[in-house]
């Protein structure tokens, strides 16, 4: 039997069997139909639940990718709403709520339509464009963060072993202008590759201009120097120059610089080299933005229409039944329909059944005057 059959037995629905085998016949009336001609009629007390042949298994995993697809889309709309309205940017904050309440619309869908057991519901992946503004938000207007992480493959001096250099890292950041702030890390001894892990935060100018100039014309110098003894001073090993420009546009300046010789700074490099960060609130010109395009789930939901229980079909008794019913109301009707006839044609034809309000009332005519008598014929003697 074929799958359209199946579901007309299944459905109650009509379906010529004529052209099918015995044995298939025999197997549709089994269902606990009645067999008409060549139609099959099942009656179906309440409607059958969506049903499919798929693997619960595969149905139940499918289901839960999708539902965990859509709950990161949630808490990524979450995240940003607050993140903008942290910044300030409404405009955005309402952006992120819409495309929340949409996510949250779809969940409910697929939620749905596995607790009716039916089929995941048609979906789709669109490619949205986000633009995201980078703030670090934990630093104020007027402060800065300088990092100094670590540094790799210093060099050593003459007889000194990598396992018996001990370092440490100074530095210069040009605010104020007349007078940079300086400081400088801990001290790591007994490796060529020290793991600083310096940060601190340092106060600059609230006014976003004029540190723009700054930026533009200074740098900030990072100087490792080999730590000395009892006899010996504490002796450079390498500098590290890093331009601030960028800060005109990112929020985050990270970069590994390449350390060069202390004597010669611009022409001689050494193998080694430094990781430094530099961090503000905000760029000083304009804002760090980045346009991200990420895939978007999306689900093609339908509105669902209320499932109508098919329509009963009656057996051949209950058809013959209900047709001599038929015909005995009809020549009950037809025998009172000829007493009726009579009494109508009667009431036609005898003045005196008429009522009296059909009746005209006479019209008053006047009486037409005597005429004087003739003359006898021959005149008067």
């Amino acid at each position: 039997m074929s799958f359209s059959t199946l579901q007309a037995v299944q459905c109650a629905l009509k379906h010529n069997i004529g052209t099918l085998k015995a044995a298939n016949a025999s197997a549709a009336n089994c269902a606990g139909g009645v067999l008409s001609g060549n139609t099959l009629v099942i009656p179906v007390e309440q409607p059958a639940v969506p049903k499919h042949n798929a693997d619960p298994k595969e149905v139940a995993s499918l289901f839960l990718s999708i539902e965990e697809q859509l709950q990161l889309q949630i808490n990524k709309c979450k995240y940003d709403s607050e993140y903008y309205a942290s910044i300030g940017e409404i405009a955005n904050v309402n952006k992120a709520k819409k495309m929340l309440q949409c996510s949250a619309v779809d969940l409910n869908v697929v939620q749905a339509c596995r607790l009716r057991g039916e089929l995941p519901p048609k979906m789709h992946y669109e490619q949205r464009a986000f633009t995201k503004i980078r703030v670090n938000s934990d630093l104020n207007e007027g402060e800065c963060e300088v990092l100094v992480s670590r540094a790799i493959n210093l060099p050593c001096a003459d007889g000194t072993k990598p396992s018996e250099l001990s370092t440490f890292a100074k530095w210069s950041f040009p605010w104020p202008s007349d007078s940079s702030t300086v400081g400088q890390t801990c001290l790591v001894k007994n490796t060529d590759k020290p793991v600083y892990n310096f940060k601190q935060k340092l106060p600059i100018s609230d006014k976003k201009e004029r540190m723009s100039r700054q930026v533009r014309r200074k740098t900030f110098d990072v100087t490792v120097l080999s730590k000395g003894g009892i006899f010996k001073s504490d002796r450079a090993i390498g500098v590290a120059q890093v331009k601030l420009d960028i800060l005109d546009k990112k929020c985050t300046l990270h970069e590994v610089i390449q350390l060069m010789d202390p004597v010669h700074t611009r022409s001689k490099s050494t193998c080694g080299k430094i990781e430094v960060s530099v961090r503000v609130r905000e760029p000083f010109v304009s804002k760090d933005t980045e346009d991200v395009i990420e895939k978007w789930l999306v689900v093609d939901a339908e509105p669902t229409k209320p499932i109508q229980p098919p329509k009963l079909q009656n057996s051949p008794q209950q058809t013959t039944a209900i047709a001599s019913e038929a015909e005995a109301e009809g020549s009950s009707t037809a025998g009172k329909e000829k007493k009726r006839a009579p009494a109508e044609n009667k009431n036609e034809t005898d003045p005196n059944t008429l009522s009296a309000s059909t009746k005209s009332p006479p019209k008053n005519r006047k009486k037409s005057p005597i005429p004087p008598p003739r003359a006898p014929p021959g005149g008067s003697k």
